[in-house]
């Protein structure tokens, strides 16, 4: 089954010193927070003539802590609390919660479950991720990302940018993943500023699901909504759209693939 797609995210500039202070943005060191990330996605593969659409989805709850802050940018502690979900593939419905002790000692939700209160150190400077323990490339995973994007986290422009229509860029191109993202804001409120984030995506990965390999090549594109609280900066909410089309390599057969879906993340 198909539940998981590399995907690589960049996000936005952050001005941080002392108490992450660019202009009105101010966050408090040892600060704890909870990110809710909502996803749901229906793939499809066609493999010697046949359809097989897989629908999935899955909850994950990460506690976040801000470490350290300094003039280029912030650490932040992560650490994933638990995540359910469901997969339903040809008719047959599987569902997961890692609370359920069963599932944890279910050797075919090891990958799933694997990052459970393992708390990972991310480090953002200039407002990209640039390192997390025990993952040297940080690219979350549409449908089973068990991770916090941490560089969305924070909206640092100066107040002079907060302004509706202020457009910039970002972009990571490597022999793997191509990243290019469109930011503007589209509404400034008294308390909230919302930023819509357009993203081409071309993406070559492989993964191994029960214990076959798969090799992914897709291309497509993500429109996200972010709303954040104008008072110190701190993402409230996101929601993502996803569209992407491409084709698997599956022990020695070429598939068509495609992937839609959507993205819900909270910060409380």
């Amino acid at each position: 089954m198909i539940t998981m797609h590399k995907f690589s995210f960049l996000c936005i500039t952050l001005l941080a010193a002392g108490i992450i202070n660019a202009q009105n943005i101010r966050l408090t060191i040892g600060k704890k927070y909870k990110v809710f990330t909502e996803t749901k996605t229906i793939s499809g593969m066609t493999i010697m003539g046949q359809q097989a659409d897989v629908n999935a989805s899955s909850t994950n709850i990460i506690e976040i802590e801000i470490k350290q802050i300094n003039t280029h940018g912030y650490t932040l502690a992560s650490s994933l609390k638990r995540i359910t979900g469901s997969v339903n593939a040809m008719g047959q419905e599987q569902n997961f919660d890692s609370d359920n002790e069963s599932n944890r000692n279910d050797p075919q939700m090891a990958e799933v479950f694997k990052m459970l209160n393992q708390p990972q150190e991310i480090t953002v400077e200039h407002g990209k991720t640039i390192s997390k323990t025990e993952l040297s490339n940080y690219t979350p995973q549409i449908g089973g990302d068990n991770s916090v994007d941490a560089a969305k986290l924070i909206l640092a422009l100066p107040q002079e940018q907060l302004k509706q229509g202020y457009h910039w860029a970002d972009s990571i191109v490597s022999a793997e993943t191509s990243v290019i993202n469109q930011y503007t804001i589209t509404k400034v409120e008294k308390a909230l500023v919302e930023v819509t984030v357009n993203t081409d995506l071309k993406i070559s990965s492989t993964i191994k699901q029960s214990g076959i390999e798969i090799k992914q090549k897709m291309t497509g594109s993500t429109t996200s909504v972010r709303i954040y609280n104008t008072s110190n900066g701190l993402l409230i909410s996101e929601r993502s759209s996803i569209d992407m089309s491409g084709t698997a390599e599956v022990m020695g057969m070429n598939a068509p693939v495609t992937v839609k879906g959507t993205i819900m993340t909270t910060v409380e």
